[in-house]
């Protein structure tokens, strides 16, 4: 796949490091939607196996289907690497995300969603 961000740069400090924010949160969520939509496939497909192989079998491969997770790479050019990775390591542990809604729940302007699927 191939993401790309537009934005507007006026009164932003660093529109490069903005820019990069934005594309891995949405690259992040997109690898979360796969995950998502693949469980009930995996659900439906072991189901099904569980009529027809012994149980030792559907616990092997209910753990070889649970061990699975979309993940990406990204590659970029020279530049900013140093300052990407420590925004990229950065948002590994401390990712805040604004509502779309302006809450996400009473009180909570902004939530920690951290990007546990993009590997350096």
């Amino acid at each position: 796949m191939i993401f790309n961000v537009c934005l507007k740069k006026q009164g932003l400090a660093d529109p490069q490091l903005t820019a990069w924010d934005r594309l891995v949160n949405r690259i992040e969520r997109t690898m979360r939607g796969y995950e998502e939509r693949e469980l009930p496939k995996r659900g439906q497909v072991l189901g099904r196996m569980a009529k027809t192989i012994s149980s030792s079998d559907l616990t092997f491969v209910t753990d070889r289907l649970n061990q699975y997770g979309a993940r990406a790479v990204i590659i970029a050019d020279q530049g900013r690497e140093g300052e990407i990775k420590k925004a990229m390591r950065r948002m590994h542990v401390y990712n805040p995300i604004p509502s779309q809604f302006r809450e996400w729940s009473p009180g909570q302007k902004t939530k920690n969603i951290t990007t546990d699927r993009i590997i350096e």
